[in-house]
């Protein structure tokens, strides 16, 4: 390779290393529950999982928990539950939670669910979204 097809390629990697990522999208997930998540989280920074909720009642809470699956596969529990939260009138919630490390973490699975005070057993809906495979 030559001195000016080496420049050329560098500029041509430096270029797309500055280009923007791609925006987040609403993603309907149920009749419900349309959610806004990002496609890869790393332990160093929270999750922000935007919530857009159809038909459920202004007042309700809903939450947002963050379970996980490990580099096995296997189904590992909850990882971290954030505080519910009350539905607003137009339906959009935003969570933020900073999942905990686990040993084998590999992704996080989002699980949402709608009650009247907050609780998993008085749920009245639930759902969950897509895994987010996780990065150190």
């Amino acid at each position: 390779m030559t001195k000016t097809s080496l420049s050329m390629a560098a500029l041509v990697i430096a270029g797309m290393l500055m280009l923007p990522r791609a925006e987040a999208e609403m993603t309907e997930v149920t009749e419900w529950l349309s959610v806004e998540q990002p496609a890869q989280a790393t332990m160093a920074e929270p999750v922000v999982i935007k919530l857009k909720l159809t038909g459920i009642e202004e007042g309700m809470k809903v939450s947002c928990h963050l379970h996980y699956r490990k580099t096995d596969g296997s189904y590992a529990g909850v990882n971290k539950a954030g505080p519910a939260k009350t539905v607003p009138a137009n339906g959009e919630v935003t969570f933020e939670i900073k999942a905990n490390p686990k040993p084998d973490l590999a992704a996080l699975i989002p699980t949402i669910f709608v009650s009247p005070d907050g609780t998993w057993k008085s749920k009245t809906h639930k759902a969950n979204s897509e895994e987010i495979p996780v990065t150190p």
